[in-house]
């Protein structure tokens, strides 16, 4: 059974506010009032395992994201390296890349794959 503090409280409710965004724990910590160190790295791992966050492996360790399991069960997302704004890649163009690397290279390509790039906004 899974416990439940003001602090769990207020990191689940970050996330699912900032649901196009992912956030190392520091970010967390720097953005979730009364949020102390120890408890979000306990936490987010939890919240992973719980299946209300996405754990990714980044350039700086791990980035969390607000999951939602019904809406990213087989497509791929895009994320933004300058705002961290993830974006998603509708099924049919998801397959296509998943099909044409794996025909041309035999490599298996999860859904989970994140693209990373320069969204049109911070590319202005």
């Amino acid at each position: 059974m899974s416990y439940s503090t003001g602090q769990k409280e207020r990191i689940v409710a970050f996330f699912s506010e900032n649901r196009e965004k992912a956030f190392t724990a520091e970010d967390v910590i720097d953005h979730v009032s009364g949020a102390v160190q120890s408890t979000v790295y306990r936490i987010l791992p939890k919240l992973a395992e719980e299946g209300l966050l996405m754990k990714v492996p980044s350039d700086h360790g791990f980035v969390y994201r607000f999951s939602d399991p019904s809406s990213c069960p087989r497509h791929m997302h895009m994320e933004c390296t300058v705002c961290g704004r993830t974006c998603h890649l509708d099924e049919k163009m998801s397959d296509e890349i998943r099909k044409a690397v794996e025909s041309r290279t035999g490599f298996a390509v999860l859904p989970s794959t994140i693209i990373k790039g320069i969204c049109p906004e911070c590319r202005r």
